[in-house]
C-alpha cells in the first residue's frame, strides 16, 4: 500500500489525471540523476577505446542489481524504477560488451607475430650494442 497518499483511490485518480506527486517526482528526479551518471563513464571507454581500469566483476554484479531493481518496478508498476533502470541496464551492459570487447582486441594484437620490418629494426638494434 502506498503511504505518500490519504487513499488509493485518491492516488488512481491523480495518477490516471497526469497529476504526479512529488514523491513521484522525487523518483524521477533520483533515476534521472543516477542514470545519467554512467553517460561519461562510456563516453571516456568509448572515446579512449580502453577499458583496463574497469572492474568488469563490479560492473556484472551492478548490471544484474539494476535487472532486480528492473523486475521489482515492474512489479509494483512504478514507471519511474522502470525506466531508470532500463536506461541503466543498457549503460551498464554498453560498459561490460565494451571491456570484452576492448579486452579481446588487446589480446589478439599482443598475440600476432610482429611484422618483417619489426624483427629486422629489432635484429639491428641488438647487434649494435654499446661497448
Amino acid at each position: 500500500m502506498r503511504t505518500d497518499c490519504p487513499s488509493t483511490t485518491l492516488c488512481d485518480v491523480a495518477r490516471i489525471s497526469g497529476v504526479m506527486s512529488k514523491v513521484e517526482w522525487l523518483g524521477i528526479l533520483a533515476g534521472t540523476l543516477t542514470t545519467i551518471s554512467f553517460v561519461p563513464q562510456v563516453w571516456r571507454i568509448w572515446r579512449r577505446k580502453s577499458a583496463e581500469d574497469v572492474s568488469l566483476g563490479m560492473f556484472s554484479l551492478f548490471a544484474t542489481g539494476v535487472l532486480a531493481w528492473l523486475g521489482y518496478g515492474i512489479l509494483i508498476r512504478a514507471t519511474p524504477i522502470i525506466v531508470a533502470n532500463v536506461v541503466t541496464l543498457i549503460l551498464a551492459l554498453w560498459v561490460i560488451v565494451l571491456k570484452l570487447r576492448y579486452r579481446m582486441f588487446r589480446q589478439l594484437r599482443a598475440a600476432e607475430p610482429s611484422s618483417s620490418i619489426d624483427q629486422t629494426s629489432r635484429s639491428r638494434s641488438r647487434r649494435r650494442a654499446p661497448r
